[in-house]
């Protein structure tokens, strides 16, 4: 298997930022925001350009960094594994770490990594499986997404770990306000429907769990796809 870092230097990189490109295409104003560029008088030609200058930087940003290690001696390993969805966006994207596989197999979990830094993200490993090769840029889209959640260089990365520790702070302290699901949609200025339907919720509950089985299935068989090469 070889790291996040080995393979973006090999990667057809145009074909790679195409695929970053499709997964934002459709909000303009995303890539502006992202872009954090103060003209205003902007073509789509040159908002597309410039994102594709943004993450040509990014890209050798993270080719460049030196690789930091887990404190605890693990490491990551991303792969990709097929999932049910009416949108045909069939795949699903997951980290597993070395040391959990070890001990817990086909029971281990996936994680989130936002919060991680771009140096450790970057010693991650690939799986070397059929299927995850196959998705190769489609996981290497979401990897520079997720990397670049709190900036390209990682700037809002401190204050937005030290805003979450404030909020876990919080609920042990049992400080924290729960807001309602009302609330939620009205936070976002989103239309909310408290409908009391029994018959309908579980239809939908039997629909998630199917969703959930048939996804867990094939995570499951990538999971010792990966054990194969560890």
């Amino acid at each position: 298997m070889k790291t996040v870092q080995e393979t973006l230097k090999n990667i057809d990189r145009s074909k790679l930022i195409s695929e970053v490109y499709d997964r934002h295409h459709t909000p303009l104003y995303e890539l502006e925001k992202r872009i954090k560029d103060d003209e205003k008088q902007r073509t789509v030609i040159e908002i597309i350009e410039r994102f594709k200058k943004i993450y040509n930087n990014f890209i050798d940003r993270l080719i460049s960094l030196p690789i930091q290690k887990m404190k605890n001696n693990d490491n990551g390993i991303f792969f990709v594994h097929d999932k049910y969805d009416t949108n045909f966006d069939n795949n699903e994207f997951a980290l597993v770490y070395i040391n959990e596989l070890k001990e817990k197999g086909v029971d281990a979990q996936s994680y989130a990594f936002e919060f991680v830094k771009q140096e450790e993200i970057v010693g991650y490993l690939i799986s070397d499986s059929k299927y995850t090769q196959d998705n190769l840029y489609e996981l290497l889209a979401f990897i520079l997404d997720e990397a670049s959640f709190f900036g390209f260089e990682n700037e809002k990365l401190e204050e937005e770990q030290r805003k979450l520790e404030e909020s876990l702070k919080e609920i042990e302290e049992g400080k924290a306000k729960l807001l309602s699901a009302q609330e939620v949609f009205k936070e976002f200025d989103m239309d909310f429907e408290d409908e009391n339907d029994e018959e309908k919720d579980e239809a939908s509950r039997k629909c998630a769990e199917a969703i959930y089985e048939y996804g867990k299935i094939f995570f499951k068989r990538e999971i010792n796809h990966i054990l194969e090469q560890i």
